[in-house]
């Protein structure tokens, strides 16, 4: 069966003012063979509704997914597809501005998380095919039209995460939290809020699953994913900054230095710090 694809430009170049996530072009694709691309500056997310497909996230995972599964591909993340089955549909729509970050974070993406089940395929599948139309056809509200359609679409991948098994150290599940939240620049009072426990009850969890204090494991966390998105993409420092939970890219770049002893910008070109390894339980 031939590969269907389609290819949509968005109608308004230029978005509104008031939108702070905005798509550049919308369409599908039946997942031919493509082993590495990358270098993007827009994030993608994905939603197979037919057949099977192989994602490879390059360079650490390979999953295969089928339908009513999404995955996201990230600005300067390299990543590759390819289909498992002669019939496959996949939309997809590339979405740029200042909130795009935290949008696709609301649906439930992140680099730890760059594939899931969508909560509800259908309505997904229904704001592509109406982003599809708008793309085709853009009235006098199209503007209201589209960011209306991008948040149910959000509604409709509705990521949650699965029950914890009881049997699991507290002290792992909390840092498996941090590293899974880092991007919202949680401190360990927040933290200990969001597991109803005291600082000082955390703060021995850690010292006996771990050897060293949560906010030494949250910083080692921290300084682990700096370094890996320094390595493998393309991502502007700033960036870099706010998916490690920084607010401030000048206070990251003072932090990384004293813990690699080189910036980050020296750090992508090449040269060599301490290393980081996040720890484990």
């Amino acid at each position: 069966m031939p590969i269907r694809r389609e290819f949509l430009k968005w109608p308004a170049e230029r978005p509104p003012s008031w939108a702070g996530v905005w798509p550049t072009a919308v369409g599908y694709h039946g997942c031919p063979p493509h082993r590495r691309l990358g270098g993007f500056d827009f994030f993608c997310p994905h939603l197979i509704t037919r057949g099977r497909v192989k994602v490879e996230h390059i360079p650490d995972e390979s999953v295969r997914l089928g339908p009513g599964d999404g995955f996201n591909v990230f600005p300067g993340v390299p990543y590759g597809y390819e289909r498992q089955d002669q019939d496959v549909h996949c939309y997809w729509v590339r979405l740029t501005g200042p909130l795009a970050g935290g949008f696709l974070a609301a649906m439930g993406f992140r680099l730890e998380r760059r594939h899931f089940r969508a909560a509800d395929p259908d309505l997904v599948a229904a704001c592509f095919d109406e982003l599809l139309a708008l793309a085709g056809e853009y009235g006098r509200d199209g503007d209201l039209r589209t960011v209306e359609v991008l948040h149910r679409m959000v509604r409709g991948y509705g990521y949650h995460p699965e029950p914890r098994e009881a049997t699991e150290p507290f002290a792992s599940r909390v840092r498996d939290f941090m590293e899974h939240e880092m991007d919202r620049g949680l401190n360990i009072e927040q933290i200990s809020r969001a597991f109803r426990v005291s600082r000082s009850t955390l703060f021995l969890q850690f010292k006996n699953a771990f050897g060293r204090s949560p906010m030494a494991v949250l910083q080692e966390l921290r300084t682990a994913r700096a370094c890996r998105l320094l390595r493998e993409t393309a991502l502007p420092v700033r960036e870099v900054a706010r998916m490690c939970g920084y607010s401030d890219p000048l206070y990251f770049t003072r932090d990384f230095k004293r813990r690699q002893e080189v910036s980050p910008t020296a750090f992508r070109g090449g040269a060599t710090g301490l290393g980081a390894e996040a720890p484990r339980s």
